[in-house]
């Protein structure tokens, strides 16, 4: 997420790594909390994104990096991941890069795979990262039998475990969902069961990507028993399928949803410049609105975004467009990055009373059930527009005390982007939260270490701060949204659940 960035952490310990290093508490009673934030999924549907306090999750890297030889030797294993993380040198530090990206490539590989095939078993894990049984870790990659004889022994697995029970409360079940080293942990896990299902189907015809399975067949009953078998074998991991997702479907059947073909015909009308803009433009987006609602599970409207996101609209026709921004951006909050890279490429033709009314609505209708995603958006959306939100919106946010939204207008007040009104006393608000961001924002804007540990004094020594600098250029702004969106949307559409 944009608003939120570990770039600056990264940077001063990869300089200081030592002396991070050696402040890092490793006993059980040391364990941290992630601070969480709640981020919209289709329909009504939520999911929780958890980040972890910065102290365990430098620990958890540390130790994957110390582990990944044999985390690479258990990725070799699979024969159909298609999510693999890929370890690359960058200056001294690795890093893993994001599969996200090619969820288009897997879509691919997996219509080459179906050749000759009458039967594909589309199936999702439910829950994956929700689910994953932290002690799992080490009987993939010791055995299950060993793991649990020796599970005080030091060991990759064990110490893994151990890393990730660190980042939460030493709570064994589920990872966090948001840091790349989830998918780094959970890979661990996907590639054994990958591999433990075609010991028996040597000839298995088929790709995975996360948590998602797709396998071909030419007979029915051959995509049955694969089914049960799969059951199975992540049932021994404590994990389950999704029943909802999971089919075994009779080609021919189409290998693009209908409305993606139809929105890129639109779609392309509007990029080749034609005399009727209005009237396409409005064709476009009431097809992406309906095909949405056709589509529920869908990213429809992300999609019809990401279409036109280096489209220029004519100066006439601004407001028509801008009208149906705003709209699709109160009925899809996950349409933030796209939406407002689109507001600030037409910057000096915005209507921003218009987008502030939006703005302070969006945070009407989330500041009480503390929907950060929506709430940390409008903040930064204001800020890059050079919009100010009233102070009853701002005071709304704060009396509810939402992890990342209260921390980004922490971050605001101090870089000078938002006045605070006396009435707010930032340490009354850090001494009523839990969450590491939030006291490490305060600490960083009073000087004064609060409520944090040895680890993060280090960080505020520093003065490292987890929110970027907007840029003043608008256009950079925009095409780095473009990029965020792009991210987003790969995201949704590989189903992280």
């Amino acid at each position: 997420m944009l608003v939120f960035s570990t770039k600056e952490f990264g940077s001063v310990v990869v300089d200081n790594k030592d002396a991070f290093r050696d402040s890092i508490c490793k006993k059980s009673n040391c364990a941290t909390q992630c601070f969480s934030y709640s981020s919209p999924k289709y329909g009504m549907g939520r999911r929780i994104m958890r980040v972890p306090d910065p102290m365990h999750f430098l620990n958890l890297c540390l130790v994957l990096d110390e582990n990944w030889s044999r985390l690479e030797d258990e990725y070799r294993k699979s024969l159909i991941s298609e999510s693999s993380p890929v370890l690359f040198e960058k200056g001294q530090w690795p890093e893993s890069t994001n599969p996200l990206s090619n969820f288009g490539e897997f879509n691919e590989k997996c219509i080459l795979e179906s050749y000759g095939s009458r039967f594909e078993l589309v199936a999702d894990v439910s829950k994956y990262y929700g689910s994953i049984y932290s002690h799992a870790i080490p009987w993939a990659l010791e055995g299950k039998e060993e793991a649990q004889k020796n599970h005080n022994a030091d060991t990759p697995g064990n110490n893994i475990d151990q890393a990730i029970r660190l980042c939460q409360n030493n709570e064994t079940i589920g990872i966090p969902i948001g840091p790349y080293t989830s998918l780094v942990v959970s890979e661990i896990i996907g590639c054994h069961i990958d591999h433990e299902i075609t010991k028996t189907h040597a000839k298995i015809k088929g790709k995975r990507f996360i948590d998602d399975y797709r396998f071909y067949f030419d007979d029915a009953n051959e995509a049955q028993t694969f089914y049960y078998n799969l059951q199975d074998t992540l049932s021994q991991f404590r994990l389950d399928l999704n029943t909802l997702k999971t089919e075994i479907r009779h080609f021919p059947y189409s290998l693009e949803d209908p409305w993606v073909s139809d929105l890129k015909e639109t779609s392309n009308s509007l990029i080749d410049g034609t005399k009727n803009e209005k009237e396409i433009l409005v064709a476009f987006f009431s097809r992406a609105f309906e095909y949405s609602k056709q589509f529920p599970t869908s990213a429809v409207l992300l999609f019809a975004l990401k279409r036109i996101s280096n489209w220029t609209v004519k100066k006439d026709n601004y407001d028509v467009f801008e009208s149906i921004l705003l709209r699709t951006l109160a009925v899809e909050p996950r349409s933030f990055p796209a939406v407002l890279s689109l507001l600030l490429s037409n910057f000096d033709r915005l209507d921003k009373e218009k987008v502030k009314e939006v703005l302070e609505r969006i945070i009407d209708k989330n500041v009480r059930p503390r929907n950060g995603y929506e709430l940390a958006w409008c903040l930064f959306s204001a800020t890059a527009l050079d919009i100010s939100l009233s102070e009853e919106c701002i005071s709304k946010i704060l009396e509810v005390r939402e992890s990342l939204s209260t921390a980004l207008i922490v971050n605001l007040v101090a870089t000078g982007k938002q006045v605070l009104n006396p009435k707010h006393d930032l340490n009354e608000i850090g001494e009523k939260t839990t969450n590491w961001l939030t006291n490490y924002q305060i600490s960083l804007d009073r000087k004064k270490a609060f409520k944090i540990n040895g680890f993060a004094r280090l960080l505020m020594k520093k003065k490292v701060s987890f929110f970027e600098a907007i840029p003043k250029d608008k256009n950079e702004l925009s095409e780095i949204l473009i990029n965020c969106s792009v991210r987003e949307n790969n995201q949704y559409n590989a189903s992280l659940t």
